[in-house]
């Protein structure tokens, strides 16, 4: 008994911060004015976070997999560029290799982001609210590819964004 009581005090607590979250969200979202807006990327060159996106999916160290050179190349990108919120890859089924700030999700299959990048597409998302910062971003991703042309897994990063009112 003193057990499923501990229990039903995690389940308790658990809920009242996903309470907090969602309400925070819609807060940020009702500041925005969503309907009647004009969004505006604060972001210096698209282009060129894409042409790095490039250059860090085609990196021969990232072709291994290997978790522990995920972090270190990774890791580097994300403090060397102020415009990245944060950067992860993945694995062809979908399970995260590495995340910067750690992913909040196991499996990013079903995400469109994984999706249209294993699909060979270059995705950039439409402006949306982080999970992370609440403000608006936008995520890019591609596939990394192995030497034979072969997707082997993802590559993705989301970008601050800025939201001017109309």
């Amino acid at each position: 008994m003193g057990l499923q009581h501990k229990e039903v005090g995690y389940l308790q607590s658990i809920g009242k911060g996903l309470h907090e979250t969602s309400n925070s969200l819609a807060a940020a979202i009702q500041g925005m004015n969503v309907e009647n807006r004009a969004i505006t990327n604060d972001i210096q060159n698209l282009d060129t976070l894409q042409k790095l996106l490039a250059k860090i999916s085609s990196h021969h160290e990232l072709q291994t997999l290997d978790p522990r050179l995920h972090h270190e190349i990774l890791t580097s990108y994300f403090n060397e560029t102020a415009e990245i919120e944060a950067i992860w890859s993945n694995k062809t089924d979908g399970t995260f290799i590495f995340s910067k700030p750690e992913a909040g999700l196991f499996n990013a299959k079903q995400r469109e982001w994984w999706k249209q990048a294993m699909d060979g597409a270059v995705y950039v998302s439409d402006p949306y609210i982080s999970a992370i910062t609440k403000a608006s971003c936008v995520t890019l991703s591609q596939a990394i590819k192995n030497s034979e042309g072969e997707t082997i897994g993802v590559i993705g990063m989301d970008l601050h964004t800025k939201i001017e009112r109309q």
